[in-house]
């Protein structure tokens, strides 16, 4: 908006003013927003993050974009990053706008603290191009077995492992810690139960104890046979007393019953009967095999497994 005045040199004449209008007019251009980087937080292996919107919008009053392509570089593309949700084409109209999503899957994490990083490149044939950096945290971490993976025990015995853990990229939110399928009559114990906050590239140690259950020994049975037989005999010294009316002869019957009883029970717990010390597979143990233990640790939705072999003779 404005005016323009017109004024004449010779004498008499008189100036004519008039106003002036218009519109501005700008070529094509290319505006993105957010205007420089995109940045996601930290996110797990083999997971996606929160898709990021950018918009395009052309700058231009005068005529459309053309040729209007968008691509993640091929570092970016390696580290994870990718587009979706595309609503560009290869042509946009004079100031409108268009959105893509930015994604961020990470296939692997670095072993220090860094990010992984990638570019969005924004062209076109007539309004110039632009680049948008892309930034992302990647977790992950590695489980390795200290020493033997495989371990040799007898029933009642535990085989004890060490574990190490170590985050990448990112620190360690709570790492936890569990056992696959195990043999029959077994446990296993972490200790600690759980790692907290471990910074990237530096490991923690935990201890796997598996214990095999041990079966029922020989001597347990037989103190169970002789309580039983115990019970008998007092059955039968008890028959007398239908025919005997007299109190005194009661309570020397039941002395007796309870004599048998305590003498037997007491010998049979402490190995008087049958095998000295022997232990027989009676139920109750575990089975002697070679059997595969998988161990999971899961954090943040990660998960690292290593496979353990506990052998049982």
């Amino acid at each position: 908006m404005g005016s323009m005045t017109v004024s004449s040199v010779l004498s008499g004449g008189t100036a004519a003013t008039t106003a002036l209008s218009g519109t501005g007019a700008s070529p094509p251009g290319i505006v993105t927003l957010p205007a420089a980087l995109v940045q996601f937080g930290t996110t797990g292996v083999g997971q996606m993050g929160q898709p990021v919107t950018v918009t395009v919008t052309n700058a231009g009053t005068l005529s459309a974009l053309t040729g209007l392509t968008l691509a993640v570089d091929a570092a970016g593309a390696g580290n994870g990053f990718g587009l979706t949700a595309n609503t560009c084409g290869s042509t946009l109209a004079a100031r409108a706008s268009c959105t893509v999503q930015v994604t961020f899957a990470p296939a692997f994490a670095p072993q220090s603290a860094e990010a992984l990083t990638g570019a969005l490149t924004i062209q076109s044939g007539n309004g110039g191009s632009a680049s948008l950096a892309l930034a992302g945290i990647a977790f992950g971490m590695t489980m390795n077995v200290l020493g033997s993976s495989s371990m040799t025990i007898v029933p009642g015995q535990t085989a004890y492992y060490t574990l190490a853990v170590t985050p990448r990229g990112a620190s360690s939110g709570a790492i936890r810690f569990a056992c696959g399928t195990l043999p029959a009559n077994a446990i296993c114990l972490f200790n600690p139960g759980q790692l907290m906050g471990l910074r990237a590239g530096v490991s923690g140690d935990v201890i796997l104890g598996i214990s095999a259950g041990a079966p029922a020994t020989i001597a347990q049975q037989s103190g169970e046979r002789w309580r039983t037989a115990g019970l008998l005999l007092c059955g039968l010294a008890g028959l007398p007393l239908a025919w005997r009316r007299k109190r005194a002869g009661r309570w020397l019957a039941w002395l007796l019953c309870i004599w048998i009883v305590c003498g037997v029970t007491s010998c049979a717990s402490s190995g008087g009967f049958g095998d000295p010390g022997g232990a027989g597979h009676a139920g109750g143990g575990t089975p002697p095999g070679s059997y595969p233990v998988t161990v999971t640790a899961t954090s943040d939705g990660v998960n690292e497994s290593v496979n353990l072999t506990l052998v049982v003779n």
